[in-house]
This record gives C-alpha cells, structure tokens and sequence, in this order.
C-alpha cells in the first residue's frame, strides 16, 4: 500500500505546482510593453522625419515648430505616460523598467527644450535639447540589453522596433 502512494505522491506535488510567478510576471511585463514598443518605434520614425525635413529645408520654420508641437511632442508623452503605469511585478523588472520610463522622460523634455530653442531661435539651444535627446538613445540600449537578460531565462524578448520602421518616404 505505501508503495502506491508513494508512486501518487509526485501526481499529487505536479498537480499543486501553479505556473512561476516570476515567469508569469515577465509575461505579463512583456504583454504590456509590446504596445508601447510599437509607439516608440513610431515616434522615433515621425522625429527621423521631421529631423531629414529640416536638414533637407523641406518645411518652414512655423511647420517644424507646429509638427513638434502638435505630433513629436504629445506622442512622446503618451508613450512617457503609458511607461510610467507599467508596474512590473518583478524586483529585477522594477528595476530595469525604471531604465526606460527615465529614458522617455527625458525625452519628453527635450523635445520641449527644442521647440523652445526653436520658437525662439536659439541655435545653440536647440543644440543642446538636440544632444540630450541623443542620450536617450543610449539608455534605451541599455534598458533593452538588461531587459533582455532579465527574459531570457523565459523564452521572451523585448524588440525596441517591433513594427518596421520607414525612413525617408
């Protein structure tokens, strides 16, 4: 009789295992910032474009300052916003998520710093509002690489530019 519960026994054990916790929790991480993604990579195509606009002369001033005002800068803050209600339930993902939710902030702020230099025509303003966007590129890099050994272990992966993007229509 004990030997058959002692073969029920590991029956028993699988059948009260629950999927982890930690995996459900990068998951549901990865669910979220999917769409996310997909904004990001659009707005940083809309400012790729706008950028080739100006070095090209192919917009007047208040045309740049209107696209800025009116597209770059309120998507950029969607995109900030909807990062800052991202609550991930992992210690490692908390983490690495505050990466990116500082990263789009600060572009957020820099786009309004540009359109500032822009409106007032501050050259070397803009310049600099221009530089500290670029920074935000290398946090990114950096969220997505730590991000990415944080789901590794669970088969999943954050594509910084899900859709593909189309430069220089």
């Amino acid at each position: 009789m004990f030997g058959r519960l002692a073969m029920l026994l590991p029956v028993f054990l699988l059948a009260g295992c629950g999927p982890d916790p930690q995996e459900e929790a990068a998951r549901t991480y990865a669910a979220a910032m999917a769409p996310l993604l997909e904004e990001n990579a659009g707005l940083a195509e809309s400012f790729l474009l706008l950028a080739e606009k100006i070095r090209k002369k192919r917009s007047t001033p208040q045309d740049v300052a209107d696209e800025l005002k009116n597209e770059v800068i309120p998507r950029a803050k969607k995109l900030r916003d909807g990062a800052v209600t991202v609550r991930p339930n992992q210690l490692a993902l908390s983490s690495v998520h505050g990466e990116i939710v500082r990263a789009w902030k600060t572009r957020v702020s820099a786009y309004e710093r540009m359109l500032q230099a822009w409106d007032s025509g501050n050259l070397a303003a803009f310049n600099g509002a221009a530089n500290e966007h670029l920074k935000v590129y290398k946090k990114e890099a950096r969220y997505f690489k730590n991000t990415a050994q944080v789901l590794a272990p669970y088969g999943l992966k954050l594509e910084q530019y899900p859709s593909p993007l189309r430069f220089g229509r």
